[in-house]
């Protein structure tokens, strides 16, 4: 419907993108969704900002999270994708980013579920370590740890710090 109210929009639009690489189903699936956004927010696309393409992503995301076998990253990478063309349109401002999502309520509420002096120390070993090596090695640690903490917590609750820790708990974890 976007196409035939702003044929010289699409036509720009579809010839960015394939100049950025896209091939036509795709650059007409980036289109599709800039049409989503003009219908959610009721705006012509020159009237959108990055507010708008901020809100919206998110509430597309979000409906595609509630339907199972969506495609959420697929439909993530298509987001990012359209924002790239955007901006080579000149119909936005700022550059694509890309957006990792951060998942620190999730550890937060898995950590609490860790006795508070085994947790505390596992922490601050983490905190240790995160001066001296790189942060993937660190994040590699933090899951490892908290997955065994959980796993500890989980099956032996007499066990409340670090010093408690049997062999038969790491073995259990391996």
């Amino acid at each position: 419907m976007l196409a035939r109210t702003e044929p010289e929009l699409h036509l720009r639009f579809m010839e960015t993108a394939r100049a950025l690489g896209f091939r036509d189903h795709l650059a007409m699936y980036q289109f599709n969704l800039l049409g989503h956004f003009v219908a959610l927010f009721g705006k012509q696309p020159h009237e959108l900002h990055q507010s708008h393409w901020d809100q919206g992503r998110n509430l597309l995301l979000e409906a595609a999270r509630r339907i199972p076998n969506r495609g959420v990253k697929t439909l993530s990478t298509s987001l990012f994708n359209l924002e790239a063309t955007l901006f080579h349109c000149e119909l936005s401002d700022e550059l694509p980013r890309r957006r990792h999502p951060d998942r620190a309520d999730i550890r937060a509420a898995e950590w609490s579920r860790v006795a508070p002096t085994m947790a505390s120390t596992m922490q601050h070993y983490l905190e240790q370590i995160a001066g001296t090596l790189r942060p993937g090695t660190v994040q590699n640690a933090e899951l490892t740890l908290r997955e065994f903490a959980l796993l500890v917590a989980a099956e032996d609750t007499t066990v409340t710090c670090v010093a408690e820790l049997k062999r038969r708990h790491v073995e259990r974890y391996r």
